[in-house]
């Protein structure tokens, strides 16, 4: 058995103390949840991943049948352009308005400014990110491959889910567990325990990923 996690920053384990001398955390969630169940896994998250790439990466991704697939869906307040032979990311930190909120390093650029200027809608997000789910999860089960769902925007999905979306999400509320508990070295991602948290209700919600 090996566990495949996808995500942004939440599941990469932003913050934590190890991120330094690791490409993902040791003490993120996935390997926290892994070491529970004894298996492997590969964390394939991002900083900063929008719902759409993380659909992107997922249906790109080479799985095998000893594969257990762990999506925890990001904002909707991130985007990518899928180019040829690149994706270019951004978020609302690449903005004028909102650049200085986040970190004055990180560049503004016309496109993340035309975007949230111009074509960010919530709705329209919250339907493109039930539409990813719902449609990783038909993809994976068609290739047989077991694959469980939570976000860390988890009422975005579950207080108005469409009439279509059928995918079952996890009830981990990440705002809950991440107001609760000390959060990560730089203030604002979640912390050890907070993923320690998570993993423990994963693996009570899927009795150990056998359901």
């Amino acid at each position: 058995m090996n566990i495949v996690a996808f995500g942004c920053s939440f599941t990469l384990g932003q913050s934590l103390e190890d991120l330094d001398s690791h490409k993902v955390s040791k003490l993120a969630w996935p390997q926290k949840l892994a070491d529970a169940v004894g298996c492997t896994v590969d964390n394939l998250a991002d900083k900063g991943a929008s719902n759409k790439f993380i659909l992107y990466k997922l249906l790109n991704h080479e799985f095998t049948q000893d594969d257990i697939v762990i999506v925890c869906w990001s904002f909707i307040d991130r985007w990518c352009i899928i180019q040829k032979d690149d994706v270019h990311q951004f978020g609302i930190w690449n903005t004028t308005n909102l650049n200085k909120r986040y970190s004055k390093t990180l560049p503004i650029t016309k496109t993340a400014t035309a975007f949230y200027e111009h074509i960010h809608d919530d709705e329209d997000r919250i339907q493109e990110m039930q539409r990813g789910i719902e449609f990783s999860r038909l993809y994976l089960d068609s290739k047989g491959i077991k694959n469980y769902h939570m976000s860390v925007t988890q009422s975005l999905v579950l207080d108005n889910p469409k009439s279509w979306f059928k995918t079952k999400i996890l009830d981990v509320n990440w705002k809950k567990l991440k107001a609760g508990q000390e959060p990560g070295l730089d203030g604002l991602h979640p912390g050890i325990k907070a993923h320690q948290i998570v993993a423990e209700k994963v693996f009570e919600l899927t009795q150990g990923l056998t359901i």
